[in-house]
């Protein structure tokens, strides 16, 4: 190795650390909104490997920018087939952020950082990290916009601006020879450390607060783009469910398919239970009583529930055929009498059947798909006086603190206000519960596409004080809230809406896109009675104007600011691809020379130029361009191309054009404009004999 690569490579050092620090910081942020360590130890072990290999490249001459192109080709195939549950591909694009457009988005921003990384070998390539990286600070942005972020960002700030300076001077101590120039270190902290300095902090407080406020009014601007994404189904066969037995609240929209799960036959239609939750943990559920009594099967195969003889209620059975396999037993409210039948034998179907007070009921082994049980449940049907009627007298302390008592601290202290004043003039639970489903019927609205809750924030909170638009997990989520907060007891139930009637088979077809949670209360003497809020508007449905009018000034203004952008994204990317093709030196000079003709002496000049070109050509005179008016007129007239009556006029004309033109006193707009129209009319009148001399 040389001594000028080792000399280049050595100055170059401080640049890439430069570099390092701002696309960390970048990198940094999607693992403060989402939950991830493969997939971030992945990415910052790309972005540091990146960085060595343009300082090998550097030293050795050895271009290694071909690794940053496949990283790059691979990041954007993950991208396209992100849903499918392939290791390579979680690995690339984290579960939190496949279902928000937002965050895949600005994932895949992330790897084409990375991939730039291999390509630092040459200087001017920086402003790729460094725009990419900002583009990543502002889709996370319109997510989460916490502390983390904010650091994240001026962290992210000084390493750019680090990196402009520095990068700057290395041109400033570049000698023509490509040498170094020894600049005093006074000159160097002057005129590079202080100006980046106040750059830092000028920009770091104008762009946090612009984050802010941009957050404050328009939290989600790139929802739209979520519209694209393919319909797979992410989620297991019993509904909204995650590993370990929990229920994930505000994870970004879930894509339900259109897959029967199950067929039931019942006189009434009803929301079929399949979960219950009853621990909340600020973005998920939880079941915190295990105890489970296992249920045994009687002599004529059926098994029953006990201890539900003082539970009031209509009994309604059910007939259910099993589309696909299930862990647990499916079916309304509660299941009091419980039949399985396999679809070979035809008989009895022997089975573990677990039995959680508090929870669901599980069977052992699963079934199967195919499978058919059939179930009697007491469902809750009493009347808004009946409930109202029930009291407070519940079970237990423990059941008051689970059911009551157990909210988050953030939940407390956001919300309570804002509970007490919906439930002010509510005097019985019932009221208070109704109060509070009316308040998030008529206030929020429902979307397929919600946003996704940040990292470390309560997922209540954010939906009721930020978004305030969700799916039934959010809706079902915010009620027990603020159900536990007004102290009515209350809890989560997920499983399926009551399906598609289908007259034929005189069944409700159940189908994956169908699955739902709503909330549960429980009244003494009553049970857990369902409370389903469900907004009656749609987002996807609603137009600006009815936005509006329903106070969500935010999504207004999200959605001009996003139809803005995507139109000069537009804009910018065809100006993008038109410059690979179009040469901007030749289109600027012939701008400039368009607007000069404008000009009442440019005007004249091309006028009586157009005149003698055009008239010249066709006899095949080529007139040379410093030619004066003079010179073009004799070439005219030895040519014969002027007509003897013509002659004088345009002797005339060339007269005018020099008095004019060199006159002591200036000529006015209305003089060269008169002139100009004269050698205009002229080129009319000479022009055809000029074209029918040439054809003779």
């Amino acid at each position: 190795m040389s001594q000028a690569d080792r000399q280049n490579a050595a100055t170059t050092l401080p640049l890439l650390m430069g570099l390092f620090v701002a696309c960390i910081a970048a990198a940094g942020v999607i693992g403060a909104t989402v939950y991830a360590p493969a997939y971030e130890l992945a990415l910052y072990l790309t972005i540091t490997v990146g960085l060595l290999c343009s300082l090998l490249a550097v030293r050795s001459k050895l271009r290694l920018d071909f690794l940053g192109i496949i990283i790059i080709v691979v990041a954007f195939a993950a991208f396209v087939v992100r849903r499918v549950d392939l290791f390579p591909v979680y690995l690339l694009y984290p579960a939190e952020a496949v279902g928000q457009s937002e965050l895949a988005l600005a994932v895949l921003i992330a790897w084409i950082m990375a991939g730039f990384c291999f390509m630092q070998s040459r200087r001017e390539h920086m402003i790729l990290c460094l725009v990419s990286g900002l583009a990543i600070f502002g889709l996370i942005a319109t997510v989460n916009l916490d502390m983390v972020v904010l650091v994240s960002f001026s962290i992210y700030l000084f390493g750019a601006l680090y990196s402009f300076g520095y990068d700057n001077l290395l041109a400033v101590c570049r000698t023509d020879e490509g040498g170094w120039r020894h600049v005093p270190s006074r000159q160097w902290s002057w005129s590079q450390l202080l100006p980046a300095a106040v750059l830092f902090l000028v920009v770091t407080v104008l762009a946090t607060g612009a984050g802010r406020l941009m957050y404050d009014l328009s939290p989600n601007l790139y929802g739209a783009a979520g519209k694209l994404s393919w319909q797979w189904s992410r989620l297991l066969p019993a509904g909204y469910q995650m590993s370990g037995g929990g229920f994930w609240v505000g994870g970004g929209p879930a894509y339900l398919s259109d897959e029967v799960v199950m067929t039931v036959k019942s006189e009434r239609p009803a929301l079929w239970r399949s979960q219950l939750y009853d621990t909340y943990e600020g973005q998920s559920w939880f079941i915190r009583n295990s105890m489970s009594t296992t249920l045994s099967q009687s002599s004529d195969g059926y098994y029953r529930v006990p201890d539900l003889d003082s539970l009031r209620g209509t009994p309604l059975k059910q007939s259910v055929t099993l589309w696909t396999d299930m862990s647990g037993i499916v079916a309304a409210a509660q299941p009091a009498t419980i039949g399985l039948f396999h679809p070979v034998l035809g008989g009895p179907h022997p089975a573990l059947l677990t039995y959680r007070p508090a929870g669901p009921i599980y069977v052992a082994p699963f079934l199967p798909h195919g499978s058919s049980y059939d179930v009697v449940s007491i469902v809750p049907d009493f009347s808004a006086e009946q409930l109202r009627a029930a009291g407070t007298d519940y079970l237990d302390e423990e059941f008051t603190e689970l059911y009551i008592g157990q909210v988050p601290l953030a939940a407390q202290t956001k919300l309570t206000a804002l509970v007490a004043g919906i439930t002010d003039e509510a005097h019985t639970p019932y009221d208070k519960a109704m109060r509070i489903k009316q308040f998030l019927e008529q206030d929020y609205l429902y979307t397929q596409l919600p946003p996704v809750t940040p990292r470390n924030t309560d997922a209540a909170v954010h939906f009721l004080l930020s978004t305030k638009r969700g799916d039934c997990s959010q809706f079902a989520t915010a009620m027990a809230v603020m159900c536990r907060l007004a102290g009515v007891p209350a809890r989560i139930a997920t499983g399926y809406g009551a399906g598609e009637y289908d007259p034929d088979s005189d069944a409700y077809v159940v189908r994956g896109k169908h699955a739902h949670a709503w909330t549960e209360v429980y009244f003494p003497g009553y049970g857990w009675v369902p409370f389903d809020a469900q907004a009656p508007a749609q987002l996807e449905e609603q137009t600006l104007a009815s936005l509006w009018h329903r106070g969500h000034f935010r999504l207004v203004l999200a959605a001009i600011i996003r139809t803005g952008t995507f139109v000069l994204g537009g804009v910018a990317l065809v100006a993008l691809l038109a410059a690979m093709f179009v040469n901007f030196n030749v289109l600027g000079t012939w701008w400039r020379a368009r607007r000069a003709r404008r000009m009442p002496w440019n005007a004249l000049d091309y006028e009586w130029r157009r005149f003698y070109r055009r008239a010249l050509h066709e006899l095949g005179v080529r007139p040379h361009p410093a030619d004066t008016p003079g010179e073009l007129l004799s070439l005219a007239l030895s040519s014969q191309l002027v007509a003897t009556d013509l002659a004088a006029a345009l002797h005339q004309a060339t007269d005018d054009l020099y008095e004019l033109r060199y006159s002591a006193r200036p000529a006015t707009s209305s003089q060269t404009d008169k002139l100009r129209r004269r050698w205009a009319h002229l080129r009319k009148r000479i022009y055809p004999l000029a074209r029918r001399s040439s054809l003779r």
